[in-house]
C-alpha cells in the first residue's frame, strides 16, 4: 500500500465515524453523514497533516505508522482508531440537504 492510499478508511473519534477517502489525489476528510462534496481537504505529507475546510478547519491529524494506518491523534490530544468495517449512525445525522441554490460567486467563495 503507498502513501497516501494507506490512510483511506473509516475511523472512529469516540463513537463519531471519520471517514479519510482519496479521491482525484485529494485526501478527504469528513465524518458520517457529510456527503463527500463537503468533504475537507487534508494537507500535509507522511504522518502529519492539516485539516482544510469543515469545523475542524486548522486541526492537524496525526495518522499512526501502518499498513493500513491502525489509528493517530486529532489535534495532539484526541485519539481516533481504524475501524475494521464502515460504520453507520443510526441517530438521524446524516440527513441530506436538497440542492443548493448558489448567488453569483458565492459557491467559489465557498470553495475558497
Amino acid at each position: 500500500m503507498n502513501e497516501p492510499q494507506r490512510l483511506a478508511g473509516t475511523y472512529l473519534l469516540g463513537l463519531e465515524p471519520m471517514l479519510v477517502s482519496i479521491v482525484d489525489g485529494e485526501i478527504l476528510l469528513r465524518l458520517d453523514g457529510v456527503p463527500e462534496e463537503f468533504a475537507a481537504r487534508l494537507v500535509g505529507s507522511d504522518n502529519t497533516y492539516v485539516v482544510r475546510g469543515s469545523q475542524l478547519e486548522g486541526a492537524t491529524l496525526h495518522f499512526n505508522d501502518g499498513e493500513p494506518a491502525p489509528g493517530g491523534q486529532l489535534g495532539g490530544v484526541v485519539d481516533f482508531v481504524r475501524s475494521d468495517e464502515q460504520v453507520t449512525t443510526t441517530s438521524g445525522k446524516g440527513l441530506l440537504l436538497g440542492p443548493v441554490d448558489w448567488e453569483e460567486g458565492e459557491e467559489a467563495a465557498y470553495q475558497e
